[in-house]
């Protein structure tokens, strides 16, 4: 069993805590106020970005940065829009332990500066981030969160990260 944070409570994060919960993992999920992270512990439901979907215990949800990243997590999953992957990691930067295992599941570029998102990653995490991985498929947050079969793909610059 792992601890792991979700930073993002959209769509694909509340999915993959879900999947991760289901796997007897404890997961922190972290949203905004305002996307009704607050209402996922007393409903057990995203209604807004995942309705239908019941949320294992194993998931609890916050909007306070610190409270999400504190504790010994180092496994820790970035599941923001493309356009808020370099303010939300430039915000987590100094709560992050170094030699964490970060994997990104946003998907894009960041449109200012035509880099990939696990490269701003690592430019606003610098030496935090050895252990990046990027999460990709042709998949879906309703397929995944639902239990249905699909496939992904993991890429790292380690194998090992990857795996």
């Amino acid at each position: 069993m792992a601890d792991v944070t979700i930073l993002g409570a959209g769509s694909w994060g509340t999915a993959i805590a879900v999947l991760l919960a289901n796997n007897g993992n404890r997961v922190k999920l972290w949203g905004r106020v305002e996307d009704g992270v607050e209402e996922l512990n007393q409903a057990r439901e995203n209604r807004r970005f995942l309705p239908g979907v019941r949320l294992p215990e194993g998931i609890s949800a916050t909007a306070n940065l610190t409270e999400a990243l504190q504790g010994n997590v180092h496994n820790i999953i970035i599941a923001v829009p493309s356009q808020v992957v370099r303010a939300v990691a430039r915000q987590a930067q100094e709560l992050i332990p170094a030699d964490s295992l970060i994997v990104n599941l946003a998907k894009g570029i960041e449109t200012t500066s035509l880099m990939r998102l696990s490269e701003v990653i690592e430019e606003e995490l610098g030496a935090k981030t050895k252990r990046i991985s990027v999460l990709l498929g042709p998949s879906h947050a309703e397929e995944v969160g639902r239990g249905i079969p699909t496939a992904v793909v993991a890429a790292a610059r380690m194998r090992e990260v990857a795996e």
